[in-house]
This record gives structure tokens, C-alpha cells and sequence, in this order.
């Protein structure tokens, strides 16, 4: 089993098998966050249990979070924040399980080129290119109207880990 996540506040997880066969997919909630009196957020015990109820994937694959240029310095330092709160409860309830970052340049760039359609945005192109392999209600949780975009994230993610591993990289912990 491989977990690939896209990280951040509407984000996802997809677990699955080596073959693109998904076994669980979860969007993250207000109730997967804890709010920090300061500003910011962290991921809460809900989401930790949430993890612990899946079964230990062989490695896990994060997008990489980078703030982007005109990113106040508030928002880069909440970006950090949440990145690496994700990435001590994935450690905690999977210890011994490699971990593995992706640029979001990377895996983006390689679903252009296997899509079979270019569309305005590398949004629209990850829904396009999630919707060939998931099911409708696995794109659209019960909660939104329209496909999630961080769960059509995760599943290239996902994707792109198992036809272009050399895209990933160790992380140091």
C-alpha cells in the first residue's frame, strides 16, 4: 500500500495499492484541524485517529510545501506549521514506514503529459485526469457540490509515485 497526501488546510489523503487501485481516500475537515491561539493551525487528535485506522502503507508520499513568493510571512510560517504537523503524526502512527516528498512542479508537469487534455489550470487538469480513474462519489465527498481538488491532487500524487518514481525524494527527518 502507498499513502500520497497533498498537503494544506484542502487537502487529502489517498491510500492504495501499487496497481492505481484506491482503497481509501479522505479529505481533510475542520475537524481534522486544531486552531492555535496565535493564528494557524495543527492537525488534531481526530485526524490521528483517523490515520491509525488505516493499514501501514509500504511508504508514504507528501507533497512538498513551499510558500510562494508573495506569501506574507504569516501565511509562510503557517504554511510550515501545518506541513510539519502533518508530517509528525504521520510519523508517529507509521514509525517505520519511508517517507518520500514530491514538488508540486514535478508531479503537476508529469499529469500535463499524460493527460489527454490540456486544460487553463493544473487544477482542472489533476480533476480531469482523477476523474478517469476514481469514481464520482470518491472525487465528490458527500460535504461538496463539485470534484475536490485536493483529493484529485492526492490520487496524481499517488499516480505519478508509481509510473515516475524517480520524481520522489527522501525526506530527512
Amino acid at each position: 500500500m502507498i499513502l500520497a497526501l497533498d498537503a494544506g488546510k484542502k487537502g487529502a489523503l489517498v491510500l492504495g495499492a501499487p496497481v492505481f487501485c484506491v482503497e481509501k481516500i479522505v479529505h481533510f475537515q475542520p475537524k481534522h484541524f486544531q486552531k492555535l491561539a496565535g493564528g494557524g493551525a495543527v492537525f488534531s487528535k481526530a485526524f490521528v485517529e483517523e490515520l491509525r485506522s488505516l493499514p501501514t502503507p509500504e511508504k508514504i508520499i507528501i507533497e512538498k510545501q513551499v510558500p510562494l513568493p508573495n506569501d506574507t510571512p504569516r501565511t509562510a510560517f503557517s504554511i510550515a506549521l501545518l506541513y510539519s504537523s502533518l508530517i509528525h503524526c504521520l510519523q508517529a502512527v507509521f514509525p517505520d514506514t519511508p517517507f518520500f516528498t514530491i514538488s508540486p512542479k514535478s508531479w503537476q508537469s508529469q499529469i500535463m503529459q499524460e493527460s489527454d487534455a490540456l486544460l487553463p489550470t493544473t487544477k482542472e487538469t489533476s480533476i480531469y485526469f482523477a476523474q478517469k480513474f476514481l469514481k464520482k462519489e470518491q472525487l465528490i465527498p458527500k460535504s461538496c457540490r463539485k470534484p475536490h481538488d485536493g483529493i484529485a491532487d492526492a490520487f496524481c500524487i499517488f499516480y505519478i509515485s508509481q509510473k515516475k518514481p524517480q520524481c520522489l525524494k527522501p525526506l530527512i527527518s
